[in-house]
């Protein structure tokens, strides 16, 4: 079933190109079950401004929990309308960059191998301040549901090694987690530090 037009709300336009937003609690069921919406003839939001998509608009739709705008914002997804044809507009997921949600955090415990669970988009990863001996490699699994197997997981470090020698790297990504690989570079001092890791993962596609 199509989506109804006269639900979104212009929030920009950039020459002959509009951005709207569209407010939903169940992304997958009324949005990407859909896969179009339908341009409504007289349909006005916003004074006089008429939904009419074209081809090129943008649609920024927002997932909530229980209650849109008032509940706990979940992530948000950029679409574009690839057609429009007799008033069926078909919308496609676009500039996966822009996939954002609320970030979070967890910390590692028992040692610098023992997997954690984060199910945010972004966040930050505490490890075990466990010694990791000069030269030596630790890997854990980190499981994010919102991850999928085509998407793009990038890390940072904030901090807290001592010996600012051991680094993170994304060893594989998987439906539901990914690996990091934390390795001590120096070939003579161990790290006793808790590193904190950023990391945010880039919505990605294989066709």
């Amino acid at each position: 079933m199509a989506l109804n037009g006269d639900k979104l709300i212009l929030s920009r336009q950039e020459g002959d190109f509009k951005t709207y937003r569209y407010d939903t609690l169940d992304l997958i069921a009324t949005v990407e079950g859909a896969g179009y919406f339908t341009n409504t003839s007289g349909a006005t939001i916003w004074g006089d401004v008429q939904v009419l998509l074209e081809a090129g608009d943008a649609i920024e739709v927002h997932v909530w929990d229980t209650t849109i705008r008032t509940g706990t914002f979940l992530e948000k997804k950029v679409y574009r309308v690839s057609n429009v044809l007799n008033r069926v507009c078909t919308i496609v997921q676009a500039d996966a960059s822009l996939v954002i949600g609320p970030g979070s955090t967890v910390t590692q415990i028992t040692n610098r191998s023992t997997g954690v669970t984060i199910n945010s988009l972004s966040g930050q990863i505490t490890t075990d301040d466990t010694s990791l001996a000069a030269g030596a490699q630790a890997l854990f699994s980190v499981n994010n549901s919102k991850v999928e197997a085509n998407d793009v997981v990038m890390l940072s470090i904030a901090g807290g090694q001592t010996a600012g020698t051991t680094f993170p790297y994304v060893h594989t990504v998987v439906a539901g987690a990914f690996a990091i690989l934390l390795s001590n570079l120096s070939s003579t001092t161990a790290d006793t530090g808790a590193m904190v890791i950023n990391f945010v993962v880039l919505k990605g596609a294989s066709s």
